[in-house]
């Protein structure tokens, strides 16, 4: 896809913003390397054929590094990695993340840990109970809950799904982009799939505040092995959503609304005195 001139400025200042989350010096430089490679224009790379790999070399190099936001630590697994744990990235989703000290928030499509680890150490009364099927993801995830020394966290190396099976988990070309939904050429890995409801049942929380849903396609899926949890606990779902909302919507009881909240992004929300359907809203 060709991008406007402002769209590459744009996405070049934000790498070398970026590159100030290095941990220390040697991460800083590494982050600044692969900046570099990724802001070098897509004609040109097309054209100097010694330039093809360049994206992939730069993510490698980037997925040696630590980096520090506020007070927290995080291993990454890519460039994209870093942009996703910035402070500039989903800002509006804290608002969404409130989590009583007995309530459990639930993460799926953890990723590297932006949400699971910064929940669990806002709200450490609380449980975070954390999927992420990528093996290279959860190795991270698994890293970063350990750097921040959290005991309120339950992490699972499964695909959340609408039964207990076996999945493919087709590569992504980044490590956010992973999906049991579309193919994109670059292999997959075999992935254990099973209910939220058998999870949060496992795990014996009390109640459950908060489900982030992030899996690229799958979340009808997600939403129909959680209905139990949905019926007895009634909480806040913050879905990615690329298609209708009317979809999961329909998947979920009666007293269930939702809003737009951002690009993509909608949140279900029980209210008996909603009506069905509200009009996404900004």
């Amino acid at each position: 896809m060709k991008r406007s001139p402002r769209g590459y400025f744009s996405d070049t200042r934000k790498r070398f913003h970026a590159t100030f989350y290095g941990q220390n010096f040697i991460d800083k430089i590494k982050l600044l390397f692969s900046a570099v490679l990724l802001s070098i224009p897509n004609s040109f790379v097309e054209k100097a054929r010694v330039l093809e790999h360049a994206r992939e070399y730069a993510n490698k190099v980037a997925a040696n590094v630590k980096i520090r936001v506020g007070e927290t630590v995080f291993h990454v697994v890519d460039f994209e990695s870093v942009t996703i744990l910035s402070d500039s990235f989903e800002p509006w989703m804290w608002k969404y993340l409130q989590v009583s000290d007995d309530g459990t928030f639930v993460d799926v499509g953890a990723h590297v840990g932006k949400y699971t680890v910064q929940v669990a150490k806002l709200h450490p009364k609380s449980m975070v109970i954390a999927l992420e099927p990528n093996p290279e993801n959860f190795r991270a995830l698994e890293k970063n809950v350990k750097e921040n020394r959290l005991s309120n966290v339950k992490l699972y190396n499964l695909a959340a799904w609408n039964r207990k099976c076996i999945l493919k988990l087709y590569t992504g070309d980044k490590g956010g982009h992973h999906s049991v939904k579309r193919e994109f050429g670059r292999g997959y890995d075999i992935v254990q799939a099973t209910t939220l409801d058998d999870i949060v049942r496992e795990a014996c929380v009390s109640r459950v505040d908060v489900i982030k849903v992030d899996v690229e396609g799958a979340e009808a899926e997600v939403v129909e092995g959680a209905l139990e949890i949905i019926r007895r606990h009634h909480p806040k779902l913050v879905i990615e959503i690329f298609d209708s909302p009317e979809k999961i919507l329909k998947l979920l009881p009666p007293e269930y609304s939702c809003e737009k909240v951002a690009d993509a992004y909608y949140l279900f929300y029980a209210n008996a005195s909603s009506v069905r359907y509200n009009s996404p809203v900004l």
